[in-house]
């Protein structure tokens, strides 16, 4: 092989490691974004089952509170003391698992509020 075709292959291979480090850094790059949405959205959904538990779960003992001689004044209070923990144990949540993102993370997940993860979830769907 002469020094040119020496020159051109020793250029070509190391054009192919180049190449080869930028798409491989590309693919990990949307590799890791398809997992952390993907962990968001299970999480989130997990959350949306727990929530669902909790609001069965209080609607026993609404019946039970009923049942075992409470007035209706005193079931709305537990239920509307019950309806702010709620609410707020869902606001909590949701910041919880958003603040363990990333600030580059945040933007592929946008998710704030309760209302937008359940709109998150929606189209995920």
């Amino acid at each position: 092989m002469t020094d040119g075709g020496m020159l051109s292959a020793l250029g070509w291979f190391f054009l192919g490691v180049f190449s080869y480090r930028i798409m491989s850094g590309i693919l990990s790059i949307g590799q890791a974004s398809l997992l952390i949405q993907k962990i968001v959205s299970n999480s989130l959904r997990l959350l949306k089952a727990a929530e669902g538990q909790a609001c069965a779960v209080n609607e026993v003992k609404y019946g039970t509170l009923r049942e075992s001689g409470a007035t209706e004044d005193q079931v709305s209070f537990v239920r509307e003391t019950d309806d702010r923990l709620l609410e707020t144990w869902r606001q909590n949540s949701v910041l919880t698992i958003v603040n363990c993102l990333s600030e580059r993370s945040r933007k592929l997940v946008k998710v704030e509020t309760w209302q937008d993860a359940q709109r998150y979830l929606e189209k995920k769907i």
